[in-house]
């Protein structure tokens, strides 16, 4: 049994490398469970030392529900502001008249269409009747039968 050189020397740079990554990721989990736990006591001694040292009072419930009355009214003024663009925007458009000029080009379509169609019909028509009459005049179109001809 042959072994091609070219795919085992891939395969042992495959493996290689696998344990390359597999080794880079052990490290950074190591440095992370090293260094996360101090990261947190950091974080929460500088938290602990900014209250500590604002001399603010805590809010009282007034306080609180007046923040809160004005964060729901502005919600409100919002709201009411974007109601009053909406009926401000469908006035000018009223005003403007862009519904009604669309109306107009599709009923000035439909009529068009309605137009063509009907000139197509009678067009139609005009060259049914003309073969008829051609049919009925001609004495080349009179159709004979022999009694060999029916076949029953």
């Amino acid at each position: 049994m042959d072994i091609d050189r070219d795919k085992a020397i891939k395969l042992v740079i495959i493996v290689i490398g696998t344990l390359a990554a597999l080794a880079v990721m052990g490290i950074l989990m190591q440095l992370i469970q090293t260094v996360l736990p101090f990261l947190i006591v950091a974080a929460g001694v500088y938290v602990g030392y900014r209250w500590v040292l604002s001399d603010s009072a805590a809010p009282t419930a007034d306080e609180v529900e007046e923040q809160t009355r004005g964060l729901f009214g502005r919600l409100r003024r919002t709201k009411q502001a974007v109601e009053t663009t909406v009926k401000a925007g469908a006035a000018l458009n009223e005003l403007q008249g862009k519904p009604e000029k669309k109306q107009r080009r599709r009923r000035r379509a439909d009529a068009a269409k309605a137009e063509d169609e009907n000139a197509a019909a009678e067009a139609q028509q005009k060259v049914i009747a003309e073969i008829k009459q051609t049919l009925e005049n001609s004495p080349e179109s009179q159709i004979e039968f022999d009694d060999g001809d029916v076949i029953i």
